[in-house]
C-alpha cells in the first residue's frame, strides 16, 4: 500500500483502490466485512502501517525494493472553489482549465468534488462566454474535463433554465470551430451537447432551431471529424429530439422539399397531441390545412404567398428574412423577400372557430393576431423621434421592435430609420445628453447601417458624426461594455463607408479615443474590439494619420492587446496595423522600444494563419531593412526571429514570394548573425 487509509469497517486499504471500489464502481459494502460501506464514508490515513510499510521499504533497498514515498495531503473542496474564482478570473482562467484537467484524469475522488462544488455549471459558464466573445483558447480543456465529471442533468437543467439555449448555441459554435486534435475536441462537444439536450424539457426541446438540426447532420456526414462515442451521442441527440414533428421534419425543409404532400401526411400525425403536450389523449384528427408546412403546429396568423401556398407568418417571415431563402418551401417557385403576404383571414377563422369546438379536448382558442406593421408605423416614430417630448418613448418602441423579427428591421432600413438615429446621436452630442444614446445605439448594431445610406449622411453632416461617436466613447454608461461596443461598431461603419478625403482629414481625437479603448480592453466587447482595429486599419494608408496613430500611442497598445488576447482575426488585425505604422520612422522607433514587440511578432509566424504570417514577415523585414543597429539584430536572435524566418524557408506550404522575403531578411545580416553561438549551424546552410 503506497496510502493507506481505514474504512469505518476498520479494514486498511490503499486510497486509490478503495476510492475505485466505492466511486468508480459505485460498490456500497467492505470487500473484506461486506458491511455497509457508503461512498461518502471516511478514510482516515493510518500514518502508523504508512511508517512501516516505507521502513521495511528501506531496509529491503538491496534487494531492489523501491521505497514508498510520503503521500501528499489529499484535495478538499475548498482547492476546488479556490479554482472555481480563478476560472471566472480572465488572467487565470487558463491555468485554472489545466489543473482541473489534471486533477479530473487524476482520481475518481476529485472528480466526485468537482460536481460537488460545481465546477460543472462554471465550465457551462466559460464555454458560454468563449462563444460570446468568439475566443476558443481553454475550450478544449473545458470540454474534456466535463466529459471526465460527466454533467449531472440535474445541474444542467438548471443551468438551462438560467441561460436559456445560449449553451447550445455555444457547444454548436464549437463544432464549426477549427481545433488540433479537431476529433477529441469535436468529441467531447457533441457528448456535452447530448447531455444538455437529454436535460431539456419538452418546450425547449420544441423551440430548437435550424442550426442545431445543421450542425449535428453535419458530424454524422463528416464521420472522420469525431470518434464513434461522439456519433452515438450526434445520434442520441437527435432521437431525443424527434417526437417533435417541427424538428423531424426541419432538415427536410431546409434542403427544399419537392412535394408537399408528404409535408401534409407527417403534419397530421399526433397535432393535437403537440397542442395539449399529451400524445396518449388525441381523439380528433387536425384538418391538414390548418397546418404551417414549415412549423407543422396549427397557424396562428395564416398568410397565403405568391405562390398560393398558406403558411404562419412568424414561420413563413424567418424563412424569407432570417433564412434568406429566396423559394417557396412547397412549391419551390421563386419567392423573393419582398413579396406580399396576404393575411387569410377566412382560414384563420376557421382554426378559431374549430379550436373553440375541441375546448373539451385542451385545444386553446387562436387569439386574434394583431395587424402586422406597415412602412407607415416606422414614418410616424421618426415623427415622434424628431420631438423633444416623445423621442424617448419611439427609441424604447423601435428597441422593442428590432429585436422582435427580421420584418421589422427590413422596414426601419427602408423607412430611413438609420439616419434618423444618426441625426439623433448627433443632436446629444450637440446638446450634449447621454438620455436615449444606448437605444439608439443598440438599434443602429440590429439594423446594421447599409454603407450606401452611411455615404450619404456623411456627405450631409460631415465629421459630425465622428465627432459624436468618439464623444460617446468618452462618456459614461451603464452597461458601460454594450454602450461603447455599439459605439466602436456604428464608428467602424461609417469609417468604412467614408471617402478618401475624409480620411485624410481624420483629427488626433480619434485615434487618441480609439487607441483608448485598445488600452482599456474591459469597456468593450471581443466584437467591439475588433471592429476598434479595423477602423484603425482602414486609415492606416495615409502617412498622416500614421503618425497620429504613433503619437497616441497605438503602437504599445497593440503589441500589450496581443500579449493578452490570442484571437485569430484580432491577431490578423493588429499586425495588419503594426504593419502600416512601421513604414514610418517613428512607428519603428516605437515598436523596438516596446520589449514585447519582436517576440509577440515572432511568436505569431506559423502559428495563427498565412494572413499573420504574411503581416508578421513584412514586419520583420521592415525592422530588418531600416534598424541595422546592433542591439536590435541582437534582440532578432534572442526572441528566436532568425530561427523562425529559417524555419519558415523549410515549409513547402509557404508562399514563394514570403520565402523570398525572409531569405532577404537573413541574407541582409547574415555576417552579424553568424557571430551568435546560440543559431544552430545547421540554419547557416540556409542563407
Amino acid at each position: 500500500m503506497k496510502d493507506p487509509v481505514t474504512a469505518t469497517t476498520g479494514i486498511t486499504y490503499d486510497r486509490e483502490s478503495i476510492e475505485q471500489w466505492l466511486l468508480t464502481y459505485k460498490n456500497t459494502s467492505c470487500p473484506v466485512t461486506q458491511q455497509p460501506l457508503p461512498p461518502e464514508s471516511d478514510l482516515t490515513p493510518n500514518h502508523t502501517l504508512r511508517r512501516l510499510i516505507q521502513s521495511w521499504c528501506t531496509e529491503n533497498a538491496s534487494l531492489g525494493v523501491d521505497r514508498i514515498p510520503t503521500p501528499k495531503p489529499s484535495l478538499d473542496k475548498s482547492h476546488f472553489f479556490k479554482l472555481i474564482k480563478q476560472l471566472q478570473q480572465p488572467g487565470s482562467n487558463i491555468k485554472a482549465l489545466q489543473k482541473l484537467d489534471f486533477l479530473a484524469a487524476k482520481n475518481e475522488r476529485n472528480r466526485k468534488f468537482m460536481v460537488e462544488t460545481g465546477v460543472p455549471k462554471a465550465l457551462l459558464s466559460f464555454i458560454v462566454n468563449c462563444f460570446e466573445e468568439i475566443s476558443n483558447q481553454g475550450l478544449a480543456e473545458a470540454l474534456r474535463v466535463l466529459v471526465f465529471i460527466r454533467i449531472p442533468l440535474a445541474e444542467a437543467k438548471i443551468f438551462l433554465q438560467e441561460y436559456n439555449d445560449q449553451i447550445i448555441k455555444s457547444l454548436i459554435w464549437v463544432l464549426g470551430c477549427e481545433f488540433k486534435p479537431q476529433v477529441m475536441v469535436k468529441s467531447h462537444a457533441v457528448l456535452a451537447l447530448k447531455t444538455m439536450i437529454q436535460a431539456a424539457s419538452s418546450g425547449f426541446l420544441e423551440r430548437l432551431e435550424p442550426p442545431f438540426f445543421e450542425m449535428i447532420t453535419g458530424v454524422l456526414k463528416q464521420t472522420t471529424t469525431v470518434s464513434q462515442q461522439g456519433m452515438n451521442a450526434a445520434l442520441h441527440a437527435l432521437l431525443i429530439a424527434c417526437p417533435w414533428g417541427r424538428n423531424r421534419l426541419l432538415s427536410y425543409l431546409r434542403a427544399r422539399a419537392s412535394t408537399s404532400q408528404s409535408l401534409w401526411e407527417r403534419s397530421r400525425r399526433n397535432s393535437v397531441a403537440a397542442l395539449r403536450g399529451n400524445t396518449d389523449s388525441l381523439s380528433r384528427e387536425v384538418p391538414k390545412y390548418f397546418l404551417c408546412p414549415i412549423s407543422l403546429q396549427i397557424m396562428k396568423d395564416p398568410v397565403t404567398a405568391t405562390t398560393g401556398i398558406t403558411y404562419d407568418r412568424e414561420s413563413i417571415e424567418q424563412w424569407l428574412l432570417t433564412y434568406k431563402n429566396t423559394s417557396c418551401p412547397v412549391t419551390q417557385q421563386p419567392l423573393p423577400p419582398e413579396s406580399d403576404l396576404t393575411p387569410n383571414h377566412t382560414l384563420r377563422r376557421l382554426i378559431q372557430s374549430w379550436c373553440t369546438e375541441n375546448a373539451s379536448l385542451g385545444v386553446d382558442r387562436i387569439p386574434t393576431p394583431k395587424p402586422s406593421l406597415d412602412k407607415s408605423h416606422f414614418f410616424k416614430l421618426i415623427k415622434q423621434l424628431q420631438q423633444p417630448g416623445s423621442n424617448i418613448k419611439a427609441l424604447q418602441k423601435l428597441d422593442f421592435l428590432a429585436a422582435k423579427n427580421e420584418r421589422n428591421r427590413k422596414f426601419m432600413v427602408e423607412t430611413g430609420v438609420p439616419k434618423a438615429l444618426l441625426s439623433f446621436i448627433v443632436n446629444c452630442f450637440e446638446e450634449i445628453s447621454n438620455q436615449g444614446l444606448a437605444e439608439a445605439l443598440r438599434v443602429l448594431v440590429f439594423i446594421r447601417i447599409p454603407l450606401a445610406e452611411a455615404k450619404i449622411f456623411l456627405q450631409e453632416y460631415n465629421d459630425q458624426i465622428i465627432k459624436s461617436l468618439i464623444w460617446v466613447l468618452g462618456c459614461e454608461f451603464k452597461p458601460q461594455v454594450m454602450v461603447k461596443s455599439h459605439a466602436v461598431l456604428a464608428l467602424k461603419t461609417m469609417i468604412q463607408a467614408a471617402s478618401s478625403g475624409f480620411l485624410e482629414r481624420l483629427e488626433p481625437p480619434f485615434f487618441e479615443m480609439i487607441t483608448g479603448v485598445l488600452k482599456q480592453t474591459t469597456t468593450v466587447s471581443q466584437q467591439g474590439m475588433n471592429a476598434a482595429l479595423h477602423a484603425l486599419l482602414i486609415a492606416c494608408p495615409w502617412g498622416r494619420n500614421r503618425l497620429m496613430m504613433v503619437e497616441s500611442g497605438a503602437v504599445s497598445a497593440l503589441i500589450e492587446l496581443e500579449l493578452g488576447i490570442q484571437e485569430k482575426r484580432t491577431t490578423e488585425l493588429i499586425l495588419g496595423i503594426l504593419f502600416h505604422l512601421c513604414c514610418c520612422a517613428d512607428g519603428r522607433a516605437e515598436f523596438l522600444s516596446h520589449k514585447g514587440g519582436l517576440a509577440v511578432v515572432t511568436k505569431r509566424i506559423m502559428k495563427v494563419s498565412p494572413t499573420a504570417d504574411d503581416r508578421a514577415v513584412f514586419i520583420l523585414s521592415l525592422i530588418s531593412k531600416f534598424v541595422a543597429t546592433n542591439p536590435g539584430l541582437e534582440e532578432m536572435v534572442e526572441v528566436g526571429t532568425v530561427t523562425k524566418l529559417c524555419m519558415l524557408l523549410q515549409v513547402d506550404s509557404t508562399a514563394p514570394y514570403l520565402k523570398s522575403k525572409a531569405m532577404g531578411i537573413l541574407r541582409s545580416h547574415t555576417d552579424e548573425w553568424r557571430k551568435f553561438p546560440c543559431i544552430d549551424k545547421t540554419f547557416h546552410k540556409v542563407y
